[in-house]
């Protein structure tokens, strides 16, 4: 599943048909084509209804890819500018794969996952 997504999506080329679907929650030009072509899937929701989808249930991610901060002194990483849309998901996946983004600005308040 992704949200608003911008830039290369090579994850929905011809080539990872079978591999990987995904399911959109906004028709980014970057996965229009793919779900016009029935390669990928769209769940149309309000932004401000996203979290609701997890704090209802009706999804759960089993893994979540994400982007943090570096970690700070203390070993938190800050979910930085994704925080809104990241929180709560990544409280219901069970794997939970995050790259270390320098260009991640460092937020604070209740954005922060330990590593």
């Amino acid at each position: 599943m992704s949200a608003l997504s911008v830039g290369p999506a090579d994850y929905v080329a011809l080539a990872m048909e079978g591999h990987l679907r995904v399911n959109t929650l906004f028709i980014s030009a970057n996965v229009r084509k793919a779900v016009q072509e029935g390669r990928a899937d769209f769940t149309p929701v309000l932004l401000s209804e996203f979290t609701l989808l997890f704090k209802n249930k009706y999804f759960q991610w089993i893994v979540a890819l994400i982007h943090v901060s570096p970690p700070d002194e203390h070993g938190f990483c800050s979910l930085g500018v994704e925080v809104g849309l990241t929180k709560l998901p990544l409280r219901s996946a069970k794997i939970i794969i995050a790259e270390v983004n320098e260009q991640m600005p460092r937020t604070l308040g209740d954005s922060c996952h330990s590593h």
